[in-house]
């Protein structure tokens, strides 16, 4: 299972690092809210229309190239090539 889970990781980098940006999220449940929210110490962002890893990395850090440390903090989240869905929370490292 371990090797498995590492081919996997490795083939999402590869297809990451080919494709950052070019995923578009689909269109979001009516009533998702839209604005980062803050729980505890931790940082979140909830997933709008239109978002990439690398636009919410631009609009949360100023960095576009933070995207993958949203990846690897949100494992499970982030579909194949990078795919996020509207209204999904994830966590934004420090």
């Amino acid at each position: 299972a371990r090797e498995e889970l590492e081919q996997n990781s490795r083939k999402l980098v590869d297809t990451l690092q080919s494709g950052v940006g070019s995923y578009r999220a689909p269109a979001p449940d009516p009533g998702v809210e839209e604005a980062p929210v803050s729980v505890g110490g931790d940082r979140t962002y909830r997933v709008k229309d239109g978002d990439t890893l690398s636009s919410i990395a631009r609009k949360c850090y100023g960095e576009p190239a933070r995207w993958k440390d949203i990846r690897d903090a949100n494992p499970g989240k982030i579909g194949s090539g990078g795919g996020i869905t509207p209204g999904t929370v994830l966590v934004l490292p420090q």
